[in-house]
């Protein structure tokens, strides 16, 4: 009897969560008109458009070796050196610095760390920072600065889901970074912990499925694979345990969108689409799964 993973990731997360609790214009424009974020701080930072940004991060992937990039560049991407670009990473594609510095930079990392955690030099780094800040996204500061008032008042920071962290130490800057890191963080992994439960709670749910992994925003499960469309239905039961109405404060209430992934193994997934239609998902994972399996 075939079984098959299922993956739900909350890729990208993080960054949705900082969009709407800094409601910074550019980033919640971008989550309505579906671009990839770490495109979109790519041409912010570096002024390259959009599409061959795109087309770099095919073209280069993950390479940082940097006389290869530079080379490749120039042999079939030429047009990057026609434009008057503020920044061109050199040991990066403009996606994947991008990518890093959404991954670091709405947390208030500075220059000398945001060197070390990419291997970019420092100098290059500055320029990414100053640009992420005062160029792509000009809330997230003002964002700092209203948690860093939090917690002069009570020195208590209380995310969505009602979880209380007491910040102990001086009231400085390494303070407040870990303060504006636990809120969105702390958001994220609780809305899986939350759908953990649910799902765990689900009685149809767990005669059918089993949960094997949480990986802080992913969740891997296990179900046997002969019926297709009870796979879809239990995909769509756990996604939407997984997209539950985040509210706080005054802003307007929002959900984080979810990714699937089918596959015999961990190693060797196929994303597929969400879609309501059950008969269509239905389809989309076999269809996804069975050549994986030959």
């Amino acid at each position: 009897m075939k079984r098959c993973l299922l993956n739900f990731d909350k890729a990208g997360a993080e960054w949705v969560i900082v969009a709407h609790f800094s409601q910074d214009p550019r980033m919640l424009e971008v989550l309505k008109t579906g671009k990839k974020p770490h495109a979109v701080t790519g041409n912010l930072i570096t002024g390259v458009p959009y599409d061959l940004i795109m087309r770099e991060r095919d073209i280069i992937g993950e390479s940082t070796d940097a006389g290869w990039i530079e080379q490749t560049r120039r042999d079939k991407l030429p047009e990057l050196f026609k434009i008057n670009t503020l920044f061109l990473p050199r040991i990066f594609s403009i996606y994947q610095m991008g990518k890093k510095s959404n991954h670091g930079l709405n947390y208030m990392m500075e220059a000398r760390e945001f060197s070390y955690q990419t291997e970019m030099e420092e100098r290059d780094c500055k320029k990414v920072v100053d640009l992420y800040r005062n160029r792509a996204y000009v809330n997230v500061p003002l964002w700092w600065d209203a948690i860093f008032k939090i917690l002069k008042d009570n020195r208590i920071i209380i995310n969505p889901f009602g979880r209380k962290r007491r910040f102990m130490g001086e009231l400085n800057r390494e303070t407040q970074k870990q303060a504006v890191a636990h809120l969105p963080q702390s958001t994220n992994v609780d809305m899986v912990n939350e759908a953990l439960k649910l799902s765990y709670q689900d009685e149809w749910l767990m005669g059918f499925v089993d949960l094997l992994v949480q990986a802080h925003d992913s969740i891997l499960t296990q179900c046997v694979c002969s019926d297709w469309k009870r796979v879809a239905h239990a995909a769509l039961r756990i996604r939407h345990y997984l997209e539950p109405m985040v509210e706080y404060g005054t802003i307007e209430p929002f959900t984080v969108g979810t990714e699937l992934k089918i596959g015999p193994t961990w190693g060797d997934m196929k994303e597929v689409k969400f879609t309501n239609d059950v008969d269509k998902l239905a389809k989309d994972l076999k269809q996804a799964f069975e050549p994986l399996t030959r």
